[in-house]
């Protein structure tokens, strides 16, 4: 229950930078923190090779800690190297002492600074991003050099695809706001908690979309349904972060107690690819941070044949043989777009 509860309370996160990423930290503190604290900021990579980092928070974490953890963000690498090590881990989390190898990772000034002065040894990191450059860090001290596992990837790449999704749905809340858009405009499809269709906009045009929506409902309410008698990580599973590449799905209760589903259009950024159709570009996006074709399908709340058939349509018209070689074309094309 306690990992759908995280998955559910990311989209109902509030406030400004700091107060948002307190609120995330202290819904992942439960499962994530090992008792050395943990730590989050958002970042920006869109001006390459600047990665600009921002709103340094942390919960359980001492003021010297924290000052000597902002110095080895500023100090890891160079900022391309520390962007292409940060932006592509595999499924969106790691190590430290994986992402920058042992020796590297034992030879920091700042770390070592930070291990006389802590127990501090390592730190697990979850990347919540798309191909947009924006996103969010979350850092948990550990007191020891740690691998990772399939299982933990697996688990926490999915929590961090809903955090990713919650972030781009409150930039475009924050430009409604702003007066650049229109909020309704978000909303494309209202369902109520038995995955009833309530209202549906003109945008959804199309029976297919309609369809994918209603059904992406049902399976989300029925994994809820069953949630007790479902292990926490399948049942998480049934709950995609996005509906056919086109919807994050947010519930919403009325004063009265009555909750809804609000299917808001919230798709991932993509890649200027201009020979590739949006679909291809977004899967590639995705590929390209280091996501399995597995979890691209969570994220994009697709098959996975479907991921492989966008790779590998995109690859012949790329002239590419395999995904090695595809990543490396498309990295060409956007370093030369840039």
């Amino acid at each position: 229950m306690k990992l759908w509860g995280i998955v559910d309370g990311v989209y109902r996160l509030r406030g400004p930078g700091q107060a948002w990423l307190r609120g995330l930290l202290q819904l992942l503190q439960p499962e994530l923190e090992r008792g050395l604290g943990m730590g989050a900021y958002f970042f920006d990579a869109r001006a390459s090779p600047a990665f600009v980092t921002s709103e340094l928070t942390a919960v359980g974490v001492s003021d010297q800690e924290l000052a000597l953890i902002g110095q080895i963000l500023q100090q890891t690498q160079s900022p391309n190297e520390r962007t292409r090590r940060v932006l592509a881990l595999r499924d969106g989390c790691g190590t430290a002492s994986e992402i920058m190898t042992r020796r590297l990772f034992r030879s920091m000034p700042s770390l070592d600074a930070l291990s006389r002065a802590s127990k501090i040894r390592d730190f697990f990191g979850l990347i919540a991003t798309d191909a947009s450059g924006l996103g969010c860090v979350v850092n948990v001290c550990l007191p020891a050099e740690t691998t990772t596992t399939a299982a933990v990837r697996r688990r926490w790449g999915r929590v961090a695809a809903h955090i990713a999704a919650a972030l781009r749905l409150r930039r475009a809340m924050a430009s409604v706001t702003a007066g650049e858009g229109d909020a309704s405009s978000l909303a494309e499809a209202i369902f109520d908690d038995r995955g009833r269709l309530q209202h549906l906009a003109p945008a959804v045009y199309d029976a297919a979309g309609r369809e994918q929506l209603a059904r992406g409902v049902r399976r989300r309410e029925r994994a809820r349904a069953r949630l007790h008698r479902l292990d926490p990580d399948d049942a998480v599973a049934e709950w995609s972060a996005l509906v056919a590449g086109r919807w994050s799905l947010v519930d919403e209760v009325e004063s009265d107690g009555r909750r809804f589903v609000i299917a808001h259009r919230n798709p991932v950024a993509v890649p200027p690819l201009a020979r590739l159709t949006r679909e291809q570009a977004s899967v590639l996006g995705l590929a390209l941070l280091g996501h399995s074709n597995k979890l691209i399908a969570y994220e994009l709340g697709i098959s996975e044949a479907s991921v492989a058939m966008r790779l590998g349509r995109a690859g012949r018209t790329l002239g590419a043989t395999s995904r090695v070689a595809l990543l490396r074309r498309v990295s060409e094309l956007l370093g030369r777009e840039r």
